[in-house]
């Protein structure tokens, strides 16, 4: 994410922390949150019971990541269950000398949805739900907090240092709509798109004074306009669901 924001950074050093540790982490967080920022270059990416196993069986020392399991059928979370534990370690001759590889999942469901839905396997939630962390949404997040994240975004955006500058009162906006008008479907992805809506705007006005609080919320709510239509109702039933 280039420079990453404050509560992203704090949020890095916890899992970096607790990683080659002997607990599965389970991350949890909405679309966007930077799950997959977090993971990144952290170890190998498998997508089904097979998969794990070819993995566990090549005694990976890297840590093995099972993103978004809301996508993982029923059956596979049994198999992906019955391969990660302890038996099956020991079967695979794990022991003393060999370190079992750290299990990293990610899930945009929160931990009460994960064990009241009928579609998971809840041995296997409680198996990789040993470690927690969770990400907050942006729009719950502080005011200094959502400030960190807009210079992050402008950071990735514009790396040449051309983004638009954030004085008080264009900040103090911000983030004011961002948590009570903005609906961050995709958090940091919405953010980067709002942030560059504005700056296209800002940089073709010809005076920036006439940058105003009423036109900055005219042009505001056309991108929230504009993103609703991106992301549909259908769309956003799916996601709240967790199904494809």
């Amino acid at each position: 994410m280039g420079k990453t924001s404050k509560h992203i950074e704090l949020i890095k050093n916890q899992l970096d922390s607790i990683l080659d540790g002997c607990f599965s982490i389970l991350l949890i967080g909405e679309r966007g949150t930077g799950k997959s920022y977090l993971v990144n270059n952290k170890g190998i990416t498998v997508k089904s019971s097979f998969e794990l196993k070819q993995a566990l069986e090549k005694k990976e020392e890297k840590p093995i990541i099972v993103d978004l399991i809301e996508y993982i059928s029923f059956d596979e979370q049994q198999k992906m269950f019955d391969l990660i534990s302890t038996s099956a370690f020991n079967k695979l001759n794990f022991d003393n000398n060999i370190t079992c590889p750290q299990l990293i999942f990610t899930t945009q469901r929160d931990l009460s949805s994960l064990y009241q839905s009928e579609d998971f396997f809840k041995p296997f939630i409680d198996r990789i739900a040993q470690q927690i962390i969770k990400l907050p949404a942006i729009r719950n997040l502080s005011k200094e907090e959502i400030e960190s994240c807009l210079e992050s975004v402008n950071a990735l955006m514009f790396p040449d240092g051309k983004s638009m500058k954030l004085d008080l009162e264009l900040s103090k906006f911000i983030v004011k709509f961002i948590k009570e008008d903005l609906n961050l479907y995709g958090n940091f992805r919405d953010l980067g798109k709002a942030s560059y809506f504005l700056w296209r705007f800002y940089q073709n006005t010809k005076d920036n004074k006439d940058f105003s609080k009423k036109i900055l919320e005219e042009k505001l709510l056309e991108f929230k306009k504009i993103n609703d239509l991106e992301i549909g109702s259908d769309f956003l039933e799916l996601m709240k669901l967790g199904k494809q």
